[in-house]
């Protein structure tokens, strides 16, 4: 029971919050990350109408969001990918330069 009053007023606090941001009244929110934040949506929107099945992909609505979705979907897994390889390049980097350097000096 100690707890229920301060959930209360961080969920209630939450809520207004997210009314305020919904109906633009963030202050000090630039123009890009309004942006980016309707990108965001309307791409996940996108994707998500790329996976609805019930209906088939034709029309405006249907058929271009469908679209518009599998390049999302492709983006995405495409920038996971990317950021995997340079990862495990970066450290085969690291490991070269410890081997060569500290190890074996032969670079200073």
């Amino acid at each position: 029971l100690q707890g229920e009053p301060h959930l209360s007023a961080c969920g209630a606090s939450g809520g207004w919050h997210i009314i305020g941001v919904c109906n633009g009244h963030q202050p000090g929110m630039p123009w890009y990350e309004v942006t980016g934040n309707i990108v965001m949506i309307l791409g996940t929107l996108a994707a998500l109408i790329y996976f609805f099945f019930s209906k088939p992909h034709k029309g405006l609505f249907f058929g271009t969001g469908s679209k518009i979705g599998i390049w999302v979907i492709m983006l995405g897994f495409g920038a996971t990918f990317g950021f995997t390889v340079m990862g495990r390049i970066s450290l085969l980097i690291g490991r070269i330069q410890y081997l060569l350097g500290d190890w074996l000096h032969l670079i200073e």
